[in-house]
């Protein structure tokens, strides 16, 4: 719409909703990144109730996927479906999790790429994955010195990148003199 994603929440909830939601008296931006809008495009191009929910599936996916990934590292072999649902469904009743869910958060999904980083066995996706996290929140920088430190020199070098490409693309995206 051409308006700065970074104006406070509150106004610009009153300019997508009716009726506007009720004002806080809190005047925040939006505390994601410029990449996040990069997540968040293809959720536009369906109604909002509709996008709640294929946001909520997706953060399904990422909690059942990285269940998978440490089920398999913890069994050493392709899991079963036991293995998988009963622990997610453990895991959904922790408040961080619900939370997350309810929230509509990123969290799930850093988590699944950070995991990613973690199984894969070339720097090169390492190095995509780790760098597609750190372009939506910065907590893995800790795994970044670990590459650094191992002379993991590619996998450090794409995860430096990503972020920059991202955030460039975002700056395209968002246009304006907004970021």
């Amino acid at each position: 719409e051409g308006m700065n994603p970074y104006a406070p929440l509150a106004e610009l909830a009153g300019c997508f909703f009716s009726p506007a939601p009720e004002r806080t008296g809190l005047v925040l931006p939006s505390p994601h990144p410029p990449p996040a809008i990069l997540l968040a495009l293809p959720f536009g191009l369906v109604a909002y109730s509709k996008a709640v929910v294929l946001w909520f599936l997706m953060e399904l996916a990422c909690i059942f996927t990285s269940v998978y990934l440490v089920a398999q590292w913890w069994l050493g072999r392709r899991p079963g479906l036991r293995h998988i649902v009963l622990p997610s469904l453990m895991l959904l009743v922790l408040a961080p999790f619900w939370q997350e869910l309810l929230y509509g958060q990123l969290s799930s999904l850093i988590m699944l790429l950070l995991l990613l980083t973690w199984r894969a066995k070339r720097q090169i996706p390492a190095g995509l994955f780790l760098g597609m996290a750190l372009s939506v929140k910065f907590m893995g920088w800790p795994i970044l010195l670990f590459f650094l430190i191992r002379k993991k020199w590619r996998a450090a070098g794409i995860a430096v990148v990503i972020p920059v490409l991202a955030n460039i693309m975002a700056a395209l995206v968002i246009g304006g003199g907004f970021v």
